[in-house]
C-alpha cells in the first residue's frame, strides 16, 4: 500500500468513524483495487496521525516505502551528473555506482563504508 492510499484510508476513517476494519478492507478493495489484512488496517489506523502529518511534508506519496537519505548532497550532485551525461554516454548502472562512489569520496572524506544498490 502506498503512502497516498494510507493517507486516503486515514481520511476516510476520520470522515466515517462508524466503519469497522472489515468495512475499510472492502473500501480499499473497491476503490483502490488492493487487498490488505486486518492487521495492516489496524497498524495504519494506529499511526494515522503520524501518516497524515508526514504526508504534508513528503514529496512522493506514491512510494510504498520512504527511505532516509544518508548522503543527500552526494545524491543531488549525482543527479546533476546523470542529467548532464545521459545524452552523450551510455550511462550504465555500474557507471552510475562508480561515479557515485567518486562523488561520495570527494564530498564526505572519511565516510563510513558504503555499498550502493543495483536499483
Amino acid at each position: 500500500m502506498t503512502d497516498k492510499v494510507r493517507v486516503a484510508l486515514c481520511h476516510y476513517k476520520r470522515d466515517n468513524p462508524q466503519l469497522s476494519q472489515k468495512d475499510l478492507i472492502k473500501w480499499l478493495e473497491d476503490n483502490h483495487s488492493i487487498k490488505v489484512s486486518q492487521a495492516t488496517i489496524s497498524t495504519t489506523l494506529k499511526r494515522s496521525a503520524e501518516i497524515v502529518a508526514k504526508s504534508d511534508n513528503e514529496t512522493n506519496l506514491n512510494a510504498k516505502r520512504q527511505w532516509t537519505v544518508r548522503y543527500s548532497e552526494m545524491e543531488s550532485v549525482l543527479v546533476k551528473w546523470f542529467r548532464a551525461n545521459q545524452e552523450w554516454a551510455n550511462v550504465s548502472g555500474e557507471l552510475v555506482r562508480e561515479s557515485a562512489m567518486k562523488i561520495l569520496d570527494w564530498l564526505y572524506l572519511g565516510h563510513e563504508p558504503f555499498e550502493f544498490s543495483s536499483g
